[in-house]
């Protein structure tokens, strides 16, 4: 089972409104694989299009800040959103069939 973030697979949830769909990566794991695609900022309710943020480390914790407005805190929202995608993998049986690979995009 492959957790794909739903951007790479055509899905137009950016924080530009675009996607980034990697046609190479796409191929290859759709082929032998169950896919579940996930957009940690859907479930997290920041809108799309939406402000850009960046994975930061500040004060030895890593967080997700805004990009442009270091004020704009999405940390809390997105590691709920991710708990959320433990859940759903839990509920298809993936975490005990480990491993279950989560490919994700930092552009």
């Amino acid at each position: 089972m492959v957790a794909v973030i739903s951007c790479l697979l055509d899905d137009p949830v950016r924080y530009d409104g675009g996607h980034k769909r990697q046609n190479s990566i796409v191929e290859v794991i759709t082929t032998k694989n169950t896919i579940i695609s996930f957009c940690p900022e859907v479930p997290a309710q920041l809108g799309t299009p939406r402000p850009p943020v960046e994975v930061v480390v500040r004060d030895s914790h890593i967080e997700a800040l805004g990009h442009d407005d270091s004020g704009l805190n999405v940390t809390t929202a997105l590691n709920k959103a991710a708990a959320m995608l433990v859940t759903k993998l839990k509920a298809k049986n993936a975490v005990a069939k480990l491993p279950v690979l989560i490919i994700t995009v930092v552009v």
